[in-house]
């Protein structure tokens, strides 16, 4: 009988449920070692604490300078989701409309740039950032984030828009609506699901990143969260009290922002997955 309990649903239950406990174990992990002294972690990592060290939040809090430290991530992520938004979809609107060779190479050419591994642009990125005066800047942060993540964008917004027929376009434009305005009104609104995409997969992205900082900036007050998590880390000694109570504390805006737009999360990536 169609739709009754078998042997093969039982076995995909236990093989998510695995999967679920392997995703969750490193997090659960790192909680629970985190109110464990820096001697009881180095003692047993699997033990459970015997006493809890509270104080390990607040120490990590002081020596992460941590307020200062969240608002640097925060406005980095921001204007750099932001800038990747608005470029991206215009950008991707003109390759998406206007076919010609020009057009056709240049979307060539943003697709050969997402081949290119960071690590190959490390030593020229560090050189002429440093002549253009953007080291130890968040405004140079988030151009260089823009910079590096604008080709999937315009690759993925380029795919959505292909797929918006151009007659909605056409009668907007015989009621008068100008080329700005038709893509702002008519455009943008039918791709949010896309735009949805591309603002988690970006905002994790530059909120988590740790590489590019650490190339960019030497500057305390100018840290991000990966980065003040990195201070912990000694050459012959490591609190790792402290880096598991940072670690947990850096979770929480990311949880933070997951749960508030969970729904639009989900939604955004089913739709725009379809859409790309």
């Amino acid at each position: 009988m169609k739709g009754r309990y078998t042997w093969k649903s039982m076995l995909m239950e236990l093989v998510m449920i695995l999967l679920a406990v392997l995703a969750v174990f490193p997090v659960a992990l790192v909680i629970m070692n985190s109110v464990k002294s820096n001697q009881q972690i180095l003692s047993s990592i699997l033990s459970v604490p015997t006493e809890f060290h509270w104080e390990n939040f607040a120490n990590a809090l002081e020596k992460m300078n941590f307020w200062p430290t969240l608002r640097n991530s925060l406005v980095t992520t921001i204007f750099s989701v932001a800038g990747i938004v608005l470029f991206g979809s215009m950008a991707a609107y003109q390759l998406a409309r206007k076919k010609n060779v020009a057009t056709e190479l240049i979307f060539f050419v943003l697709v050969l740039a997402m081949t290119i591994p960071f690590q190959a642009l490390m030593i020229p990125l560090v050189i002429i950032a440093g002549h253009l005066g953007l080291t130890n800047s968040l405004p140079g942060l988030i151009l260089i984030y823009i910079g590096f993540s604008l080709p999937l964008a315009i690759f993925l917004y380029r795919g959505a828009i292909q797929s918006i027929p151009r007659e909605l376009e056409e009668a907007a434009m015989i009621d008068g609506c100008g080329p700005i305005r038709c893509f702002f009104l008519i455009v943008f609104p039918l791709i949010r699901p896309m735009t949805a995409t591309i603002v988690i997969l970006d905002a994790l992205a530059v909120f988590n990143d740790f590489s590019l900082p650490m190339i960019l900036i030497s500057a305390r007050e100018m840290r991000t969260i990966p980065l003040a998590i990195s201070s912990f880390f000694g050459t012959y000694l490591s609190d790792w009290n402290l880096i598991m109570a940072a670690l947990t504390i850096s979770v929480v805006p990311v949880l933070v922002f997951f749960l508030t737009f969970q729904k639009n999360i989900m939604s955004g990536l089913a739709e725009g997955a379809l859409k790309g």
